[in-house]
């Protein structure tokens, strides 16, 4: 999937991989049990991925949403749709961290789940892929081949510990990525 993703960025299949050295970080399994009055619970907040990206498999029973963005200038308050479940395929969400190292070619999708049954129980499993490199020292910032005079750098360097500690200040339902964003002349 790394290697999609980079060849989709036009600097080669290899790019992220050697910059990073991806790996499968976090598996996560939900299960939310039938409620008899779904609209009355929430199953997941509204949030974006802190990782590269995620790969996800939900059941039938569905209930993830994404936040459609308004204006396309990404800050969230578009209506939230549906992403219907398909038998057997694998949903990628973009995190936070390859949005800023695609210079925001890729944007991280704001996503919650929401209970749709009384009668089902909503089972998944996320696959949280991250940069391997996670010292003080291994800084992460918009690939170079992605910076131009027209399309300048987004975001400054930073070390996921860093990000992961800002992430945690701000809390869950918060993305902490503007705080890296480089301030615009």
């Amino acid at each position: 999937m790394a290697g999609l993703l980079s060849d989709a960025l036009g600097v080669g299949a290899e790019r992220l991989e050697r910059e990073m050295q991806v790996e499968g970080w976090l598996m996560a399994c939900h299960y939310y049990p039938p409620c008899p009055e779904p609209e009355m619970v929430v199953g997941s907040l509204e949030h974006t991925d802190p990782s590269l990206f995620t790969v996800l498999v939900q059941d039938a029973v569905g209930g993830l949403q994404v936040r459609r963005e308004e204006d396309g200038g990404g800050g969230g308050g578009g209506e939230w749709v549906d992403v219907a479940p398909v038998a057997g395929a694998l949903l990628v969400n973009v995190g936070d961290v390859l949005k800023v190292v695609s210079n925001e070619e890729y944007k991280s999708v704001e996503h919650r789940v929401v209970i749709k049954s009384s009668q089902d129980a909503r089972v998944s499993i996320a696959l949280f892929f991250n940069p391997a490199k996670r010292d003080a020292s291994d800084l992460f910032g918009p690939l170079p081949e992605l910076v131009t005079s027209e399309r300048p750098a987004q975001y400054r360097r930073f070390s996921l510990p860093e990000f992961m500690r800002s992430r945690r200040e701000s809390g869950h339902g918060k993305s902490s990525i503007d705080s890296f964003r480089i301030a615009a002349d």
